[in-house]
């Protein structure tokens, strides 16, 4: 039995879960977001590729982190990703997005995106909290 590839549909984007957003430091979330848009990291059936991963600054990760508009080295977030299992490595080094910290954003019938935002509590205390869009 063949289990045909998911497509991704016309208009159809990604976006990290609810708990993911609170989990991740802000440049973290920020790779996790450009991972699951970015054309140049999605597969042929539009979802989040495996990215080969060095440690060196040479690898497809590290591109990644660079796109994402991020002045951190590559190990910094990987670090993150994996501590907070959120990216698991295979054998042979690769990177591999957890499919459970990503959900269809716009495009599906009553799906409403929403918005973490931080909020300044008291002195440098953050906290996140959802906001639906309407």
């Amino acid at each position: 039995m063949t289990i045909p590839a998911m497509h991704k549909p016309e208009g159809l984007s990604w976006q990290p879960t609810e708990l993911v957003s609170m989990l991740l430091s802000r440049g973290a979330r920020d790779v996790v977001i450009h991972w699951i848009t970015d054309e140049q990291f999605l597969n042929d059936a539009h979802q989040p590729r495996s990215l080969s991963f060095s440690g060196s600054g040479h690898a497809e990760f590290d591109d990644l982190v660079r796109q994402a508009g991020l002045h951190l080295a590559a190990v910094i977030i990987y670090s993150e990703l994996v501590r907070k299992g959120i990216v698991e490595q295979d054998d042979s080094g690769n990177l591999l997005l957890r499919r459970s910290t990503y959900i269809p954003g716009a495009g599906f019938a009553n799906d409403r995106p929403f918005v973490v935002q931080e909020l300044r509590v008291s002195g440098d205390v953050f906290r996140r909290r959802r906001d639906d869009i309407i």
